[in-house]
């Protein structure tokens, strides 16, 4: 169904690579063109990779800086899931970093107002991602970059009111 290239992301439970349609699509000006996406594949699929689908479908359309699920397949014989998201040319946050040493003041309230735009339509969907870091947060190119949060296999759906995640200290 795709042609998979370069890997351009690798993490604990899966990897990612760029990845391209067999067929052709039409592009925003009518013209054919093989579209390129990122391919997330999940080798030994739990309830939980099928959970990362679940809460990306629940969140499609809906802010701007969420990363959006375009198609997933689950292959039951091999037990692998693939996701398929846009890819983002930007890099990361970590990356955008890196390349600079460090972000102005401008620069960093421009990101921070993004990520809490999106953690906020997270929340009121009763959604946590509890694994937010700059290796997670995606960027478009271009001179106005667009933050996306991605990477939602931590992620929960709240419950209660109350949720306990990490080490509890005793005095």
């Amino acid at each position: 169904k795709y042609f998979i290239g370069d890997l351009i992301g690798k993490g604990g439970f899966g990897t990612v690579h760029v990845c391209s349609n067999l067929t052709p699509e039409n592009d925003e000006r009518g013209q054919i063109v093989f579209k390129s996406y990122a391919l997330k594949t999940i080798r030994n699929i739990d309830h939980k990779a099928m959970k990362e689908v679940e809460i990306m479908k629940e969140l499609l359309n809906g802010n701007e800086h969420i990363l959006e699920l375009i198609d997933h397949e689950l292959n039951n014989e091999s037990k692998v899931l693939f996701i398929k998201l846009p890819l983002m040319n930007g890099g990361t946050l970590s990356q955008l970093i890196k390349s600079k040493q460090r972000l102005s003041e401008n620069e960093s309230r421009y990101y921070f107002h993004q990520l809490m735009k999106g953690l906020n339509f997270l929340h009121n969907k009763r959604h946590i991602h509890r694994d937010i870091k700059c290796e997670n947060l995606l960027l478009t190119q271009g001179e106005n970059k667009i933050l996306k949060i991605s990477d939602f296999g931590l992620a929960k759906v709240l419950e209660s009111k109350n949720t306990i995640c990490g080490t509890r200290v005793r005095f």
